[in-house]
This record gives C-alpha cells, sequence and structure tokens, in this order.
C-alpha cells in the first residue's frame, strides 16, 4: 500500500483514484491542517461523483451537450 503526501495527492488525484478502483487503497500522510484540506477534497470528489452517477449523470451530461449545441432558453432570475 503505497503512502504519498497530501500535495503529491493533489497533484496526481485521478491517478490515486483511478488505482483505488482497480487495486486498493492509498495512505495520504497528513498533518492535522492538511487533513481539513483532505476531508474538504474529499467531500468535493463525492460531490462531483453524485452529479454524475447514475440518472443524474446521464441527464447532466445531456443537459450540457443541449447547452454547448446553444439549444436552451435563458431566464430572468426570480427575486423575493
Amino acid at each position: 500500500m503505497p503512502a504519498v503526501t497530501i500535495d503529491e495527492f493533489r497533484r496526481n488525484r485521478e491517478r490515486f483514484v483511478d488505482e483505488a478502483e482497480h487495486g486498493g487503497p492509498t495512505v495520504v500522510n497528513v498533518s492535522v491542517e492538511e487533513l481539513a484540506k483532505l476531508v474538504e477534497l474529499i467531500e468535493e470528489w463525492e460531490e462531483t461523483f453524485s452529479l454524475m452517477s447514475g440518472a443524474n449523470g446521464k441527464h447532466l451530461r445531456q443537459a450540457l451537450a443541449e447547452a454547448e449545441r446553444g439549444e436552451f432558453e435563458e431566464h430572468e432570475l426570480i427575486s423575493e
């Protein structure tokens, strides 16, 4: 099981995520301050994964493709 610093993980996070999906965990050595940053990073990944998976992800990718093709309508914001 490899051990890396938080900075190395940040620079290569996609690689480490791919490795975790296929080969197991990676240990990230962190200080207390870095731990807070790591928790924030994990929460961001969980949020991204949730948005991009399943029916949500399919709908989001379809909507983004439509917007890129100019297939959208602009609306005024509703203010209370």
